[in-house]
């Protein structure tokens, strides 16, 4: 499976793609543990309000885990119960 990027958007039928040019945003948000709540509620918020107002401001995601985690946790994921395909153009 392919998973859902900005590399990736051209090859995602149903994925919402953002309005605006992704490339010319600049990091102006470093937000702590970009999980399933962040990406579902806040990186849309902001995608939101980028597409409304404007602004240039992007989100660099940090991780205070080990390099590993995310292929250890990795059977967590199911796609029977995955929510519709959204990218965040705002995040890094």
């Amino acid at each position: 499976m392919t998973r859902l990027s900005l590399a990736t958007f051209d090859r995602a039928v149903a994925a919402r793609r953002p309005m605006y040019e992704p490339d010319r945003l600049k990091v102006g948000v470093a937000h702590i543990g970009v999980g399933a709540f962040h990406r579902a509620h806040q990186a849309v918020l902001t995608d939101d309000a980028i597409e409304t107002a404007g602004g240039d401001w992007g989100i660099v995601g940090l991780s205070l885990r080990r390099p590993d985690a995310a292929a250890a946790l990795a059977w967590t994921r199911s796609p029977a119960t995955a929510p519709p395909s959204f990218a965040s153009g705002s995040i890094r």
